[in-house]
């Protein structure tokens, strides 16, 4: 936290900074963040505008996912962020570029998201749902997502899956993920799985 806040505040000035990984790079790939900041909300905070992603020779990188950058939105009182595209190339009409956070909880998480396409307009997931409404545990863990679809309503994506828990050790560390039906019980997928277990080592590796 102590670097990212010294980093941000050296945007300060010209409102961008370029992140070099000094010849290596991030485990994704990533060589150089080049990061754009913005002071947002009534208590003006710092905050990321726009990121951009380059490989060791300078070109655009793009993810797993097909990005090559994201670009953030805010609330202009509250500096909660509402909107997050992704930059691609190629994407249809259809595709999902981006999310936008509708609704927050006290703490300023994010209880609900919704999807957008090119054109601004609700997007259907690859799952077959429109959005996400989020739980969370009193320690700020996502505790439980929920399909929704247009409506905002729950919805099972397969096989009687409206949701996904997720369960914490005392190091905040995912330990355990399954699937559950509009009432909270436990479900199987159609490959009859209905969750997985998360063991870690000393040095917290998964």
């Amino acid at each position: 936290y102590l670097f990212f806040d010294k980093l941000f505040r050296q945007t300060e000035k010209t409102g961008k900074i370029s992140l070099d990984f000094n010849g290596t790079c991030s485990k994704d790939g990533i060589s150089i963040m080049e990061i754009e900041t913005e002071r947002v909300g009534i208590s003006k905070q710092l905050k990321i505008k726009k990121i951009i992603f380059r490989d060791s020779r300078n070109e655009l990188f793009y993810t797993v996912d097909g990005f090559f950058g994201i670009i953030c939105e805010y609330d202009k009182e509250t500096g909660n962020e509402i909107k997050r595209k992704y930059i691609c190339d190629g994407y249809t009409s259809e595709s999902i570029v981006g999310v936008k956070f509708e609704r927050f909880n006290e703490y300023g998480f994010p209880t609900k998201v919704s999807y957008f396409d090119n054109e601004d307009k609700p997007c259907k997931h690859i799952d077959g749902n429109y959005g996400v409404q989020i739980e969370y545990d009193n320690y700020g863990n996502e505790s439980c997502r929920w399909f929704l679809d247009l409506q905002g309503k729950k919805t099972p994506i397969y096989n009687g899956v409206y949701g996904l828990v997720s369960l914490y050790d005392n190091l905040d560390r995912v330990i355990q993920q399954y699937f559950v039906d509009k009432n909270g019980e436990r479900v199987f997928d159609d490959y009859g799985f209905h969750g997985i277990k998360i063991n870690y080592n000393e040095v917290s590796n998964e």
